[in-house]
């Protein structure tokens, strides 16, 4: 639309050839960005698509906006609680090591973004 826009003016004596060019050039660079961009994020999909689901994305969805906790939701979440002499506490959680992998991908993506 834009180059064909682009062509109209410069027919029309609007613009002179080095402006058309150079007007075009950067067109199509942003054309290739934005077709790289869009490859990228088709390739994702297709990935994410390709990946077996897993229960942990419905497990924290089903629960993000519980106030408190629920016998169900901690037979869902909560992988063992172990209980030391000194009366501390240590949760394990079902599916961390997904949810930290998730963490440092969506980190990673912001920090690529803002490059």
């Amino acid at each position: 639309m834009l180059r064909s826009c682009l062509y109209e003016d410069y027919k029309a004596k609007l613009l002179d050839e080095a402006e058309y060019l150079f007007a075009k050039s950067r067109y199509e660079e942003e054309e290739g960005a934005l077709q790289s961009c869009l490859d990228e994020l088709f390739a994702q999909k297709h990935r994410l698509e390709a990946t077996p689901q897993k229960p942990w994305p419905a497990a924290l969805k089903k629960w993000r906006k519980s106030k408190t906790i629920t016998t169900e939701m901690a037979a869902e979440l909560i992988e063992r609680v172990e209980i030391y002499g000194d009366k501390t506490v240590s949760i394990c959680f079902r599916y961390r090591d997904e949810f930290e992998n998730l963490l440092r991908q969506i980190e990673a993506d912001g920090k690529a973004g803002s490059i």
